[in-house]
């Protein structure tokens, strides 16, 4: 679709008049640029071609982008040669220069970062990303067009649930979906253990035909030590969780009306997928897991009060875990003399035959199939490793694993399309991987991701 079209300065070509050849800067070109794109308005997690014709053949022409959303401004850009058509595709047209490199349709949104120099936009809609590109030649603008990206699709119900019992949040496919039973996905985020990237996924699911919850299992206190307002009744920090509370979201989703209790997965990232396997291995309502770098044992949980307690609990009791080395020597074996990450303290960690033992998860009582991703890079922890520990222990008896591994990406794959240049660190930790190696990373694994949740919950209903 071409929107706002602005007319070209002066361009040339050569072409013959009375048999001569007119010079290519005496003839002012006809065509007026235009940005074309295959859609204005798409899900956050769709891609999008992008291309620009009307262009002097053989002229530089940048393109800029410019994001505007709840989370702020983001710009990125990119140089082109037009071809001897006048066209740039970012599909198959790599930039001279620019944000990123390589040809990329969706290159100018996973590269773009924050700036808060950018233009301002006005008041922009709850989960809704406003885009606008400009082509500029010779520093000046010949044409531009706008997008919107959604974040949740229309019409899916979003239901909080706030109650002593429960703290989530439910998304309901819109009804284009179909009018159900849907198959339903208990969403876990990271050690963060709120609802902020659960959230974000369950959306993501429920915009592609999948009922999900976003589960808080956990939240971390003020820095006064105080609960956060509405959490006061999960456990406050991640150790000595209760699985007994997580698997009240299981009930939760199995007793609705509008889901197929037949049908129901478990998703989750981090530490939500150390417990998303955990919680399939003993739930036989859980009929497939997906688990975005993944554990295959119990771990100490994150109390940095220095006490050595299990992550999980059940029935009062400590999970098995395995405890954090305190052999300095031994972590410093696995640095190789290179910078100290905490994925190092891990592997160091898994040198404790005994612990490890007694803290698998025994993946081999699931009662369907797990998906796994990881990344080569990943600082935060050995997450390829114990996937691919996962992978021998279900191939062993007879279960059914995937993994997907991408070499230079790290600890933070997720749905793709989104800025992945902030994705290698926090302010507290290294995650690894770089921008780009996320960004393929994502693209790939996203679409498999759906395609193994609708095949391993196909059944009556949606999908």
């Amino acid at each position: 679709m071409v929107l706002h079209p602005i007319p070209v300065l002066a361009a040339a070509l050569a072409i013959p008049i009375l048999g001569l050849a007119v010079p290519l800067e005496a003839q002012p070109f006809s065509q007026q640029p235009v940005i074309r794109l295959s859609a204005t308005e798409i899900l956050i997690d769709e891609p999008l071609e992008i291309t620009v014709s009307g262009l002097p053949p053989g002229s530089r022409v940048l393109l800029r982008m410019m994001a505007w959303s709840q989370l702020g401004t983001w710009t990125s850009s990119a140089e082109f040669a037009a071809g001897r058509d006048g066209t740039v595709d970012l599909d198959s047209d790599a930039p001279i220069a620019g944000t990123y490199e390589g040809a990329d349709s969706m290159g100018l949104f996973w590269s773009a970062v924050p700036d808060s120099t950018a233009a301002t936009e006005s008041a922009v809609p709850p989960n809704t990303e406003r885009v606008r590109l400009i082509a500029e030649l010779e520093g000046e603008p010949v044409a531009e067009a706008t997008l919107t990206r959604q974040v949740i699709r229309p019409g899916v119900q979003v239901l909080p649930i706030r109650t002593d019992a429960l703290i989530a949040t439910f998304f309901l496919p819109s009804p284009a979906a179909g009018s159900g039973p849907y198959p339903g996905v208990l969403v876990l985020g990271g050690s963060e253990c709120g609802l902020q990237s659960a959230e974000a996924h369950a959306a993501a699911l429920a915009s592609h035909g999948f009922a999900a919850l976003a589960l808080a299992y956990c939240a971390w206190p003020d820095e006064s030590g105080r609960p956060l307002s509405g959490m006061e009744a999960l456990p406050q920090g991640l150790w000595m969780v209760p699985l007994e509370a997580v698997e009240r979201g299981l009930e939760w989703l199995r007793a609705r009306s509008e889901i197929d209790a037949e049908r129901i997965g478990v998703w989750g990232a981090s530490k939500g997928a150390e417990l998303a396997l955990l919680l399939a291995s003993a739930n036989p309502i859980v009929r497939a897991v997906v688990a975005y770098s993944p554990s295959h044992v119990v771990w100490q949980g994150l109390d940095f009060r220095g006490e050595r307690r299990s992550s999980w609990s059940r029935d009062g009791y400590p999970v098995p875990f395995v405890p954090f080395t305190q052999d300095e020597a031994r972590i410093r074996d696995y640095t190789r003399g290179g910078p100290r990450y905490i994925t190092h303290l891990y592997r160091a960690s898994l040198d404790d035959e005994a612990a490890v033992a007694e803290a698998l998860i025994p993946v081999e009582r699931i009662n369907g199939p797990v998906l796994m991703v990881s990344g080569g890079n990943d600082l935060l922890w050995p997450s390829t490793l114990m996937a691919e520990r996962i992978v021998d222990r279900l191939e062993g008896s007879g279960g059914r694993a995937t993994h997907l591994y991408y070499e230079g990406a790290g600890h933070a794959i997720g749905r793709p399309f989104r800025p992945t240049t902030g994705l290698s660190a926090t302010p507290n930790f290294a995650l690894g991987g770089d921008a780009a190696a996320y960004a393929a990373a994502e693209r790939d694994s996203w679409p498999r991701v759906l395609r193994f949740l609708r095949e391993s919950l196909a059944g009556r209903g949606p999908l």
